[in-house]
Protein backbone atom coordinates (compact mmCIF):
# COMPACT_ATOMS: atom_id res chain seq x y z
CA UNK A 1 0.00 0.00 0.00
CA UNK A 2 3.26 2.20 0.41
CA UNK A 3 4.77 1.68 -2.12
CA UNK A 4 1.35 2.40 -4.36
CA UNK A 5 0.63 5.16 -2.21
CA UNK A 6 4.23 6.66 -3.04
CA UNK A 7 4.00 5.89 -6.93
CA UNK A 8 0.39 7.80 -6.58
CA UNK A 9 2.00 10.64 -4.95
CA UNK A 10 5.12 11.57 -7.44
CA UNK A 11 3.47 10.30 -10.93
CA UNK A 12 2.51 14.30 -11.99
CA UNK A 13 6.34 15.38 -10.85
CA UNK A 14 8.28 12.23 -11.47
CA UNK A 15 7.05 9.45 -13.75
CA UNK A 16 10.69 7.77 -13.43
CA UNK A 17 10.16 7.75 -9.51
CA UNK A 18 6.31 7.13 -9.60
CA UNK A 19 7.50 3.71 -12.27
CA UNK A 20 9.79 2.71 -9.93
CA UNK A 21 7.46 2.41 -6.83
CA UNK A 22 4.49 1.36 -8.82
CA UNK A 23 7.11 -1.90 -9.75
CA UNK A 24 7.95 -2.83 -6.63
CA UNK A 25 4.53 -2.49 -5.23
CA UNK A 26 3.52 -4.66 -8.06
CA UNK A 27 6.37 -7.15 -7.13
CA UNK A 28 5.26 -7.32 -3.86
CA UNK A 29 1.30 -7.44 -4.22
CA UNK A 30 1.97 -10.61 -6.70
CA UNK A 31 4.32 -12.20 -4.45
CA UNK A 32 1.84 -12.18 -1.30
CA UNK A 33 -1.53 -12.77 -3.46
CA UNK A 34 -2.69 -9.27 -2.65
CA UNK A 35 -5.40 -8.07 -4.52
CA UNK A 36 -5.82 -4.75 -4.03
CA UNK A 37 -1.86 -4.05 -3.85
CA UNK A 38 -2.54 -5.65 -7.46
CA UNK A 39 -4.73 -3.54 -8.50
CA UNK A 40 -3.91 -0.07 -7.17
CA UNK A 41 -0.65 -0.67 -9.18
CA UNK A 42 -1.54 -1.90 -12.57
CA UNK A 43 -4.26 1.36 -11.99
CA UNK A 44 -0.82 2.99 -11.56
CA UNK A 45 1.00 1.66 -14.90
CA UNK A 46 -1.88 2.58 -16.60
CA UNK A 47 -1.80 6.43 -15.49
CA UNK A 48 1.74 6.35 -15.90
CA UNK A 49 1.53 5.26 -19.42
CA UNK A 50 -1.32 7.36 -19.83
CA UNK A 51 0.96 10.37 -18.69
CA UNK A 52 3.26 9.28 -21.26
CA UNK A 53 1.16 9.35 -23.83
CA UNK A 54 1.25 5.80 -24.31
CA UNK A 55 -2.16 5.20 -25.30
CA UNK A 56 -2.15 1.24 -26.22
CA UNK A 57 -0.08 0.67 -23.03
CA UNK A 58 -2.21 2.83 -20.49
CA UNK A 59 -5.12 0.50 -22.23
CA UNK A 60 -3.41 -2.31 -21.70
CA UNK A 61 -3.12 -2.44 -18.05
CA UNK A 62 -6.70 -0.81 -17.81
CA UNK A 63 -8.11 -3.92 -19.42
CA UNK A 64 -6.13 -5.98 -17.28
CA UNK A 65 -7.63 -4.20 -14.36
CA UNK A 66 -11.08 -4.41 -15.31
CA UNK A 67 -10.12 -8.14 -16.07
CA UNK A 68 -8.71 -8.69 -11.86
CA UNK A 69 -12.01 -6.65 -10.72
CA UNK A 70 -13.91 -8.86 -12.55
CA UNK A 71 -13.02 -11.55 -9.98
CA UNK A 72 -15.24 -10.41 -7.80
CA UNK A 73 -17.78 -8.01 -6.46
CA UNK A 74 -15.75 -6.40 -3.87
CA UNK A 75 -13.82 -4.60 -6.61
CA UNK A 76 -16.86 -3.33 -8.32
CA UNK A 77 -15.90 0.20 -7.39
CA UNK A 78 -12.21 -0.51 -8.95
CA UNK A 79 -13.89 -1.73 -12.07
CA UNK A 80 -15.59 1.25 -12.83
CA UNK A 81 -12.60 3.49 -11.95
CA UNK A 82 -10.86 1.16 -14.81
CA UNK A 83 -13.38 2.11 -17.03
CA UNK A 84 -13.46 5.94 -17.04
CA UNK A 85 -9.80 6.03 -16.69
CA UNK A 86 -9.86 4.40 -20.68
CA UNK A 87 -12.20 7.53 -21.53
CA UNK A 88 -10.14 9.47 -20.08
CA UNK A 89 -7.09 7.41 -22.10
CA UNK A 90 -9.09 7.78 -25.40
CA UNK A 91 -9.87 11.46 -24.70
CA UNK A 92 -6.52 12.76 -24.45
CA UNK A 93 -5.67 10.52 -27.34
CA UNK A 94 -8.05 12.77 -28.94
CA UNK A 95 -10.46 9.70 -29.62
CA UNK A 96 -13.59 11.13 -28.84
CA UNK A 97 -15.87 8.39 -29.83
CA UNK A 98 -14.12 5.73 -27.42
CA UNK A 99 -14.21 8.63 -24.53
CA UNK A 100 -18.08 8.35 -24.62
CA UNK A 101 -18.37 4.47 -25.01
CA UNK A 102 -15.78 4.18 -21.70
CA UNK A 103 -17.46 7.61 -20.07
CA UNK A 104 -21.21 6.43 -21.04
CA UNK A 105 -20.33 2.63 -19.61
CA UNK A 106 -18.86 4.85 -16.39
CA UNK A 107 -22.11 6.92 -15.80
CA UNK A 108 -24.52 3.76 -16.18
CA UNK A 109 -23.06 1.77 -13.46
CA UNK A 110 -22.53 4.58 -11.24
CA UNK A 111 -25.88 6.27 -11.79
CA UNK A 112 -26.82 4.13 -8.94
CA UNK A 113 -24.99 6.03 -6.87
CA UNK A 114 -25.86 9.40 -7.53
CA UNK A 115 -24.17 11.28 -4.47
CA UNK A 116 -20.84 9.59 -5.66
CA UNK A 117 -18.21 12.40 -6.10
CA UNK A 118 -17.00 9.90 -8.89
CA UNK A 119 -20.53 10.05 -10.80
CA UNK A 120 -20.28 13.43 -10.95
CA UNK A 121 -16.55 13.80 -12.42
CA UNK A 122 -17.44 11.24 -14.73
CA UNK A 123 -20.89 12.90 -16.51
CA UNK A 124 -18.53 16.26 -16.23
CA UNK A 125 -16.38 14.94 -18.38
CA UNK A 126 -18.54 13.18 -20.66
CA UNK A 127 -20.01 16.74 -20.84
CA UNK A 128 -16.58 17.81 -21.96
CA UNK A 129 -16.67 15.72 -24.58
CA UNK A 130 -19.76 16.75 -25.90
CA UNK A 131 -18.69 20.49 -25.53
CA UNK A 132 -15.43 19.49 -27.69
CA UNK A 133 -17.61 17.90 -30.07
CA UNK A 134 -19.78 21.38 -30.29
CA UNK A 135 -22.69 19.53 -29.12
CA UNK A 136 -23.57 22.01 -26.65
CA UNK A 137 -27.02 21.41 -25.81
CA UNK A 138 -25.65 18.09 -24.80
CA UNK A 139 -22.73 19.37 -22.76
CA UNK A 140 -24.91 21.79 -20.80
CA UNK A 141 -27.84 19.12 -20.08
CA UNK A 142 -24.42 17.14 -18.73
CA UNK A 143 -22.99 19.93 -17.00
CA UNK A 144 -26.01 20.42 -15.01
CA UNK A 145 -26.52 16.86 -13.82
CA UNK A 146 -22.80 16.85 -12.97
CA UNK A 147 -23.56 20.50 -11.04
CA UNK A 148 -26.45 19.22 -9.23
CA UNK A 149 -24.67 16.01 -7.94
CA UNK A 150 -21.59 18.00 -6.66
CA UNK A 151 -24.23 20.72 -5.13
CA UNK A 152 -25.30 17.16 -2.81
CA UNK A 153 -21.94 16.70 -2.44
CA UNK A 154 -21.08 20.47 -1.29
CA UNK A 155 -17.66 19.89 -3.97
CA UNK A 156 -17.33 23.48 -3.72
CA UNK A 157 -14.58 23.89 -6.67
CA UNK A 158 -16.41 21.40 -8.71
CA UNK A 159 -19.24 23.30 -8.41
CA UNK A 160 -17.28 26.47 -9.50
CA UNK A 161 -15.85 24.46 -12.08
CA UNK A 162 -18.63 23.48 -13.66
CA UNK A 163 -20.56 26.57 -13.53
CA UNK A 164 -17.47 27.66 -15.58
CA UNK A 165 -18.35 25.04 -18.03
CA UNK A 166 -22.04 25.43 -18.44
CA UNK A 167 -21.17 29.14 -18.98
CA UNK A 168 -18.59 28.54 -21.85
CA UNK A 169 -20.76 26.43 -23.60
CA UNK A 170 -23.65 29.22 -23.21
CA UNK A 171 -20.83 31.71 -24.61
CA UNK A 172 -20.29 29.04 -27.47
CA UNK A 173 -23.91 29.31 -28.12
CA UNK A 174 -24.01 32.79 -28.41
CA UNK A 175 -25.87 33.46 -25.48
CA UNK A 176 -24.07 36.07 -23.43
CA UNK A 177 -26.85 36.52 -21.28
CA UNK A 178 -27.04 32.67 -20.05
CA UNK A 179 -23.26 32.78 -20.32
CA UNK A 180 -22.43 36.13 -18.02
CA UNK A 181 -25.18 34.29 -15.55
CA UNK A 182 -23.24 31.32 -15.09
CA UNK A 183 -19.77 32.77 -15.29
CA UNK A 184 -20.89 35.02 -12.48
CA UNK A 185 -21.89 32.33 -9.91
CA UNK A 186 -18.36 30.95 -10.70
CA UNK A 187 -16.71 33.74 -10.03
CA UNK A 188 -18.52 34.19 -6.79
CA UNK A 189 -17.74 30.71 -5.55
CA UNK A 190 -13.85 31.20 -6.83
CA UNK A 191 -13.87 34.27 -4.40
CA UNK A 192 -15.23 32.84 -1.62
CA UNK A 193 -12.97 29.85 -1.89
CA UNK A 194 -9.65 32.25 -2.64
CA UNK A 195 -9.10 31.11 -6.17
CA UNK A 196 -8.56 34.34 -7.37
Amino acid sequence: NAYNELARMHIPDSLALAENWTNRAYTQAQKINYTKGLIYATKNKGLIADYRGELSKAIDYYDAGIKICAQSTKWAKERIDFIANKGVAYYFAGDLGKAIQFYSEAEKALSKDQKNPTYAKVINNLATVYRNLKKYAEAIRMYKKSLFIKKQTADSIGIANTLNNIGLCYAYQNEPRESVKYLTQAQKVYRALGQT
